[in-house]
């Protein structure tokens, strides 16, 4: 198998609302395939994801190196970039233009 490739996800997440609810949804899937090591550079404020307890130990890791991430002044939040090694990725979140 393939060694898995890590992935930053570059806004908060949440599972109460918008954007949060899409970047939690991808960390555990990810973290479900084993195909990719999601990680958030922003700062993860735990009262606002709710999992079940299965979920919250399958997320144990995710939770520790994204909080070591948010630390680390490797990647300022929000901006994109190269994190630690070749084929390192990030998505963010882009505010589109209001079209009237």
């Amino acid at each position: 198998m393939p060694t898995a490739q890590p992935a930053v996800i570059q806004w908060g997440l949440s599972s109460y609302s918008g954007w949060g609810v899409n970047g939690l949804q991808l960390a555990l899937s990810w973290t479900r395939s084993g195909r990719l090591v999601p990680v958030c550079s922003l700062p993860l404020r735990l009262e606002d994801i709710a999992l079940s307890p299965l979920e919250w130990r399958r997320m144990a890791g995710f939770v520790r190196e994204s909080e070591a991430l948010a630390q680390k002044d490797g990647l300022p939040p929000g901006q994109e970039g190269r994190v630690a090694g070749a084929g390192t990725f990030a998505y963010k979140h882009r505010k589109r233009p209001n079209k009237r």
